[in-house]
């Protein structure tokens, strides 16, 4: 255990060698800084400027670009809307058609029941008879048939 600790202890103690080596060479590198480095670091500043403006010239198109973007998405979204109700008002009237033909053929047909209602009632009941045995020839009572 004995030398373990002293093993130990070495290299904490060549540990500590190294850090101080370490230390004292950042020392003199800050010391030893030189007129070049100055203006090697005034260059870098003036590059990391130069970026932040370009930066932001950046931001200020990407607004640009959003607001762009956001007035086309709302005219796509008009002309959707205008097309829908193209669309609409095409339907709206294509059913008012089909509704329309359908109360003129309903009219027509009420009106032609009527006249053969009219017309088979100034008949004679031999007539009447005929046109029941020729359209149910059995008598069978259609009333069932006709409600459901």
């Amino acid at each position: 255990i004995a030398d373990d600790r002293k093993k130990l202890d070495k290299r904490q103690s060549d540990l500590d060698s190294q850090e101080r080596d370490l230390i004292e060479r950042e020392n003199n590198a800050e010391a030893g800084f030189t007129a070049q480095n100055q203006r090697s670091l005034e260059s870098l500043r003036k590059s990391q400027e130069k970026l932040q403006g370009e930066i932001l010239a950046l931001q200020e198109k990407k607004i640009s670009a959003e607001e762009e973007l956001q007035e086309e998405l709302q005219r796509i979204r008009e002309q959707k809307f205008s097309l829908i109700e193209k669309e609409m008002e095409a339907y709206k009237k294509s059913v008012q058609d089909k509704v329309d033909a359908e109360i003129k053929a309903v009219k027509t047909s009420a009106e032609e029941a009527i006249k053969r209602e009219k017309y088979i009632k100034g008949k004679k009941r031999s007539f009447k008879l005929d046109l029941i045995q020729s359209l149910n020839p059995n008598w069978l009572d259609l009333y069932d048939m006709i409600t459901q």
